[in-house]
């Protein structure tokens, strides 16, 4: 009958007597489990000693809402978008504020008024305007798929929405967003918006000014 010898992992058995059997008892899975465990989790921790400490903060230098920004990205409506256009507008092919939007934007997409909720700002009451994302147009910025719009009660919209607001929603936007740091606090972002007409002619001067803007 073979003996059976009993040897610890990882030591030098030598050479083992004629008949004999080698037994030997496995490190436990758990042990090594916990090892590998701990070895990933010092991996993540050096990978992100060199991120940001601000969590909230945004992940890129923004812009602030002023001068020129805050005139592209107003949060208004364009009157011929709801089809009451008083005054004579630039065609979208020739329309230079258009065109600065497309390019200087983080997404432009098509949308559709889904509500328009009354809401206090400014201790006086302004609109919060729910847009679901038909199709983006340009941009990789970010814009989730469901937005929201505030219009204060004496923003470039007001008007717009305090007199068409039964039928603004169904309705179709171009919308040109961009983010901007908080002039309140700048470890938080905003979503700035400016509301075109829909249509083929407004998605073709889109494309045109991003195009424009690659080759220059």
């Amino acid at each position: 009958m073979s003996a059976a010898l009993v040897a610890p992992v990882g030591l030098d058995r030598g050479p083992l007597p004629a008949n004999s059997v080698l037994v030997t008892h496995p490190r436990p899975a758990r042990k090594l489990a916990s090892c590998a465990t701990t070895t990933i989790v010092a991996a993540l921790a050096i990978g992100c000693a060199g991120g940001s400490g601000e969590a909230r903060g945004p992940q890129r230098a923004l812009p602030q809402y002023v001068a020129r920004q805050a005139e592209l990205f107003d949060d208004g409506i364009e009157p011929a978008a709801i089809g009451y256009d008083i005054q004579s507008t630039p065609s979208p092919g020739e329309d230079a504020l258009l065109r600065a939007r497309a390019q200087e934007g983080d997404a432009v997409v098509r949308a559709r008024i889904t509500t328009i909720t009354s809401k206090a700002l400014d201790q006086t009451f302004g609109w919060q305007i729910g847009f679901h994302t038909i199709e983006r147009i340009a941009g990789e910025g970010p814009l989730a798929e469901d937005f929201a719009m505030q219009v204060a009660p004496t923003g470039p919209a007001a008007g717009m929405v305090r007199a068409f607001e039964p039928t603004l929603v169904g309705k179709t936007f171009i919308a040109f967003a961009r983010e901007f740091s908080r002039a309140s606090d700048p470890s938080e972002s905003e979503l700035h918006f400016h509301l075109a007409q829909d249509g083929k002619a407004s998605v073709d001067a889109v494309h045109d000014a991003v195009i424009l803007q690659k080759v220059r």
